[in-house]
């Protein structure tokens, strides 16, 4: 069941922040939500002398809130939104070029040039968690599945709660048939960000066909 590259290129390729706007239709609640949001967009824009300790602890602070299942949804889908922004940002020009021409050339379906900008990026950078993620997703995209693992694993091992790697992850496992693996990743995903929908179906999916097969 390999899952479609216009699906996978939604779910994994992100624009990074939208413009928050519409502050007036919110309630008290959702403006201090925003307002908070605020000063981590403007964290993640101004980030570049950031050290990697302290772009550590803001991400786990991200981390942290996102878990909160009582925050709104609204409020959920902007963190997301910082924390992708977060992951984008290298703190390196040069790293940050080749990325964005990178994530173009996968969204345009041109695999080949993505691969070979990202293999540039993480030699560049080798310890930048988004360019290993984005270097499994094109190998993924490509049909390049023995070579998607590897990059994935390297990502998961500098940024742990990454949880669009762990739902790639949670992917290929369901492609090469390991439903328990995956199910494991996409209950993962929900306890790092319990909106996410995708992977609550696949969780869903999962849990049935597991259920139902008596593994």
């Amino acid at each position: 069941m390999f899952i479609s590259s216009v699906f996978l290129a939604q779910l994994f390729i992100y624009p990074g922040i939208q413009t928050l706007e519409c502050f007036t239709c919110c309630t008290d609640n959702a403006k201090s939500e925003y307002s908070i949001l605020l000063v981590n967009i403007q964290k993640a824009t101004n980030s570049e002398a950031e050290s990697p300790l302290a772009r550590a602890e803001r991400l786990d602070k991200l981390y942290t809130r996102l878990a909160n299942k009582d925050i709104s949804e609204r409020a959920a889908q902007e963190l997301v939104s910082v924390i992708e922004r977060v992951w984008l940002d290298s703190g390196s020009h040069t790293v940050d070029f080749l990325m964005e021409r990178a994530l173009a050339a996968t969204r345009s379906q041109n695999y080949d040039i993505s691969i070979q900008i990202l293999n540039r990026v993480v030699e560049l950078a080798p310890d930048y968690a988004e360019g290993w993620n984005q270097l499994a997703v094109a190998y993924y995209l490509s049909e390049n599945f023995d070579q998607t693992l590897p990059p994935l694993l390297r990502a998961l091992s500098l940024d742990r709660r990454h949880f669009k790697a762990i739902e790639g992850y949670g992917v290929l496992m369901r492609e090469m048939g390991n439903k328990r693996a995956a199910l494991s990743a996409f209950r993962r995903v929900l306890v790092i960000n319990p909106r996410s929908s995708s992977a609550r179906e696949a969780e869903a999916e999962l849990s049935r066909e597991i259920d139902g097969q008596g593994i």
